[in-house]
């Protein structure tokens, strides 16, 4: 893969973040049950008092368009003026994988080229990095295809009729799909807060105007219609008669 697969193309960035990790107990061994039982950990009821209370986990979707000097945008999803912008770079030895990492400041508006975010509620929670795996949706159909050989005739029945309903891809230009870690920081240790999920999804402009295009060729031909209609000689129906 290249950076130049991604430009021009909107994407819809799903994520949500990953389940904490409940403390464990000491285990010990148990004369009584002669068996090694694991003690619950201290304060383990306001432990699980405060899960209860807490929020639960929302999954994020932000509509993200990527441009051809290596950056990108988020055009929908954060909602108001707030606009999320950052660099990305396809990474790894097979060049098969993608790294977007969002500025929150740049080097300002000053610098030529700066690269910033911008909305009033911006905090360092925004400013994240994503990497993950670029593979086909093609591919991940047909992996998940030879997994699932030992199913029966019925399942294969229902998964191909939910292969139908789903939208056209054409072979000449498959859709592109990322799925990687969300991490909290890069220089040293970034620690991994999430997962995602980049599909890319069809422009919306392009089908509007291929509606647009298939209405006036309708209109064109109606148009033809009507007038070789004109040009036929009225017919009288006295002429019926002789």
């Amino acid at each position: 893969f290249a950076e130049s697969d991604f430009y021009g193309k909107k994407f819809l960035l799903t994520s949500h973040p990953l389940k904490e990790r409940t403390p464990k107990g000491n285990v010990r061994w148990s004369i009584k049950q002669n068996r090694y039982v694991e003690d619950p950990p201290p304060n383990s009821r306001k432990n699980q008092q405060k899960s209860k209370d807490a929020p639960i986990p929302t999954v994020n979707v932000l509509e993200v368009e990527f441009f051809s000097n290596n950056t990108f945008a988020t055009t929908g999803g954060m909602g108001g003026s707030t606009i999320l912008r950052g660099k990305f770079y396809v990474i790894g030895d097979q060049k098969d994988q993608l790294w977007m990492q969002i500025w929150r400041f740049g080097f300002g508006r000053s610098v030529s080229g700066s690269v910033f975010s911008e909305g009033t509620y911006l905090s360092k929670d925004d400013e994240k990095t994503y990497w993950g795996k670029i593979q086909y949706e093609e591919e991940l159909s047909v992996n998940a295809t030879k997994t699932d050989d030992n199913l029966s005739s019925s399942v294969e029945a229902a998964s191909s009729s939910t292969t139908n309903s789903k939208p056209h891809v054409d072979e000449n230009d498959p859709r592109l799909l990322v799925k990687g870690s969300v991490m909290f920081g890069y220089p040293l240790e970034p620690q991994p807060v999430g997962l995602f999920i980049l599909t890319e999804t069809t422009d919306t402009n392009e089908e509007s105007e291929e509606e647009d295009l298939e209405s006036s060729e309708e209109d064109a031909e109606w148009d033809d219609d009507q007038e070789n209609r004109d040009e036929q000689p009225f017919f009288d129906s006295d002429d019926a008669f002789q």
